[in-house]
């Protein structure tokens, strides 16, 4: 440790006592140093960007040596400046010995890199190399440039329309090009080596191999063969071909060639007879069609028309000498102007001729005609000869009338839809099925507080309320895989001011057909939104204040309880006082009038309490089996049953229910009990329970014999103390509005279905799941 302290203390002698702090010797030596450290500090700067724009050099190694060489040298020198005031010598030592270490390696690496760079050629020899390259160069690119010259020779004859060969003066062919190939039926390269007596028939070829000799030793025969004579020919498959021949003598490299062109004239034969055949057509074609045909050599006037054309303009289509007036003459004065000007136009302008004008036909009737027609020209622009057709409109210029009317009246409708979607007292959109708004309408923009363009700029899913949102996609999935046509929920948005808006969504798809699939996908969506904020605040207003009356009713319910229990307790005990010792008979039905009143007042009591809990009542669903259900009501009614011989039957199979168990047996219980009470005492109460289910609901009916009920009581006696007979039977009038509280609970519905003298049918509907 002490020695490092001593190694790196600057208590050391300055550098400047060495000359007696002369100033002349200290500013010149600080002075050079500090230029010396500056010079080597930008040599390495220098060497480091040129390397960064040559990235092409080599010996880059040995580059940055020196660099790191030059740039230690400098700060030797720099830091020489500093030792002349401090005595710093152990940094200055260290400093050295990096320069020392660096200089060494860059040494060392200067021998090692001196024969890798003896190797780089000199400018004079870099010169040569590339003279040598460019002729290189040169000499292969000729050979592609005769490589391809001869690749488009070749190409050039294969695709000439005559046959090219070419025979060595053995007659082996050397060369045949694609067209005699087809002509003789050969396949690619097929003909190369074989001798010309192989395209001859047997007939012929002693014949033809007579003038071949001859082609080579009389000075007039290649003259006369080369005018072209027709000659057959053998094909592949041995078949005969009509050929044209012309053949040409020519000497290369001191070897004789023949080069034989060959046209087959059995294509033009062909040809002329397809020619034929064609005009045979077109003149049926000219004849039957609708249209008429003209020609007009506008030079001397001369014109020829169709028979089809004399017709439409009156004359008889076998009349001859008819003349361009003659068609003129069947124009419409008041359109003879029209027709003039779109001519003329055609002439000076080269603007398409189409006129439609109004024309006599055969029966002396204007009718409409529609004029169309091109010109040709000669090299000064004056129109030489001019055809066309003329064809008789009137069936479409009486569809473009009625087209008009439509379009007028699709505009009307389209108005009205306009007046429909803007004006309308409720949100109308048009969503895509990406949930962008396509189109919205002022009043949504009222609901939710944005414009237009705002809202054409976001999804429906940005601004509804994230736990609608789930429920909303899921129905817009049905809606989108044909399982719906439409849907309908209640759901909250976020308005643009932040709160949050309650609205009725109804949503129906729009589809398209696939023109190539034919199915029908999804195009968009249409949107109907009901701002039911207020509606909804009525809700929760109605709902707290029947919370309230609910906890009052219980409440008064329950401290009622105590008084009556009173009231019952002294009245009885003052019944067993009195008894035998009050003598006044009203005094007594006045207290027994007490005692039944407190009776009863407890009954109700008691069914306003329960009614209470009906509507708190939180189910715990469970699966049972209904005939399992029903075993324990009747068991639990064993009693009631068994003394009016009632007969309560499961019709049909037993069903599955998810239901609260307890709840359940309560509306049963008070349905079947209901229903032998009320049974005509002449009658044995039947009691049939039966059930079926769909894809939504399980629907369960009970129907009895009992009484019936009158129709306009059929959803007041599930009003609450609403009863249907005096007080011969007794009861609160409580039961069916407790059993309507606990089947909504399940969020299904009871009702009475049908009713009658004979009896009744009572309706539950519940969720499948």
């Amino acid at each position: 440790m002490e020695f490092l302290i001593e190694f790196f203390s600057s208590d050391y002698m300055p550098h400047g006592h060495c000359f007696l702090w002369l100033p002349g010797i200290l500013w010149l030596t600080v002075g050079a140093d500090a230029l010396i450290a500056i010079s080597y500090f930008s040599i390495p700067i220098a060497l480091l960007i040129f390397l960064q724009k040559r990235p092409d050099i080599q010996f880059r190694g040995i580059a940055l040596l020196f660099a790191a060489f030059i740039l230690l040298c400098g700060i030797t020198h720099l830091f020489s400046i500093y030792t002349i005031w401090y005595g710093s010598y152990g940094v200055m030592a260290i400093l050295k010995a990096m320069t020392a270490i660096v200089s060494f390696a860059t040494a060392v690496a200067t021998f090692r890199y001196i024969k890798p760079a003896l190797s780089i050629p000199t400018p004079e020899q870099h010169e040569q190399a590339l003279r040598e390259r460019f002729v290189r160069e040169r000499e292969i690119e000729q050979l592609k440039l005769e490589k391809r010259f001869d690749s488009l020779v070749r190409a050039a004859i294969d695709f000439t329309p005559s046959g090219v060969l070419i025979i060595r003066a053995t007659g082996e062919l050397v060369y045949a090009n694609k067209e005699v190939e087809r002509l003789f039926g050969y396949d690619e390269n097929q003909l190369v080596g074989q001798h010309i007596e192989s395209l001859i028939l047997e007939q012929d070829r002693s014949g033809h191999l007579m003038h071949f000799s001859r082609f080579f030793s009389h000075s007039d025969a290649p003259q006369a063969m080369a005018k072209g004579r027709v000659v057959q020919g053998r094909k592949a498959n041995g078949e005969s071909v009509h050929l044209e021949v012309g053949l040409v003598p020519k000497s290369i490299d001191g070897e004789k060639f023949v080069f034989a062109s060959i046209i087959g004239v059995n294509e033009v034969l062909n040809l002329e007879e397809t020619v034929v055949t064609q005009s045979s057509r077109l003149l049926r074609a000219i004849e039957a069609a609708d249209e008429g045909i003209w020609e007009w050599n506008v030079q001397n006037g001369d014109v020829w028309y169709s028979p089809r054309l004399l017709e439409l303009i009156g004359f008889d289509p076998a009349s001859q000498g008819y003349s361009l007036d003659d068609w003129l003459g069947h124009i419409h004065p008041d359109d003879k102007s029209k027709v003039s000007a779109v001519l003329q136009g055609h002439f000076e302008k080269r603007t398409p001729y189409l006129v439609e004008y109004r024309g006599k036909n055969s029966h002396g009737e204007y009718e409409w005609m529609q004029a169309r027609g091109e010109a040709r020209f000669d090299e000064r622009d004056k129109p030489l000869f001019m055809y066309g057709t003329l064809a008789s409109v009137k069936e479409t210029v009486a569809l473009s009338d009625q087209l008009e009317e439509q379009i007028a009246i699709n505009d009307e409708i389209s108005k009205d839809f306009i007046n429909t979607f803007e004006l309308a007292a409720v949100g109308i959109a048009h969503v895509s099925t990406e949930g962008n708004w396509l189109r919205v309408n002022q009043r949504l923009c009222s609901i939710v507080g944005y414009t237009e363009g705002e809202l054409l700029t976001l999804t429906f899913q940005d601004i509804t309320y994230p736990d609608d949102l789930e429920k909303d996609l899921s129905l817009l999935s049905e809606l989108m895989n044909g399982k719906a046509n439409s849907y309908a929920l209640e759901k909250r948005y976020f308005h643009k001011g932040g709160h949050i808006v309650w609205v009725h969504l109804t949503v129906s798809v729009v589809r398209s057909e696939d023109k190539r699939t034919g199915e029908k996908k999804p195009e968009y969506f249409i949107s109907v939104i009901q701002d039911i904020s207020k509606r909804k605040e009525i809700e929760k207003e109605l709902a707290n204040s029947n919370a309230e009356l609910e906890r009052f009713a219980y409440a008064a319910s329950h401290d009622l309880q105590e008084p009556l229990r009173k009231i019952m307790m002294f009245s009885d005990s003052l019944q067993e006082r009195l008894q035998g010792e009050l003598a006044d008979e009203d005094a007594q039905y006045e207290l027994s009038r007490i005692a039944d009143a407190a009776s009863r007042m407890k009954a109700m009591v008691s069914a306003l309490m329960e009614l209470s809990r009906a509507q708190r009542l939180e189910v715990t669903l469970q699966q049972i089996n209904l005939e399992a259900l029903l075993q324990d009501v009747t068991e639990q009614l064993d009693a009631l049953i068994h003394e009016r011989q009632a007969n309560v039957r499961l019709i049909g199979g037993s069903t599955g229910l998810i239901i609260d168990k307890a709840a359940m047996l309560h509306v049963f219980q008070n349905l079947i009990t209901n229903a032998i009470r009320y049974c005509p005492e002449e009658r044995e109460p039947q009691i049939h329970i039966s059930c079926e289910e769909n894809q939504k609901e399980v629907v369960i009916r009970v129907k009895d014999n009992a009484g019936g009920i009158p129709e306009n009581m059929h959803e007041a006696i599930f009003e609450p103390f609403r009863r249907l007979v005096t007080k011969s039977i007794s009861g609160s009038g409580m039961g069916l509005s407790i059993c309507q509280r606990i089947i909504e609970r399940h969020g299904g519905t009871i009702k009475v279905e049908e009713s009658n003298d004979q009896g009744s049918s009572f309706l539950i509907c519940l969720p499948k799941n």
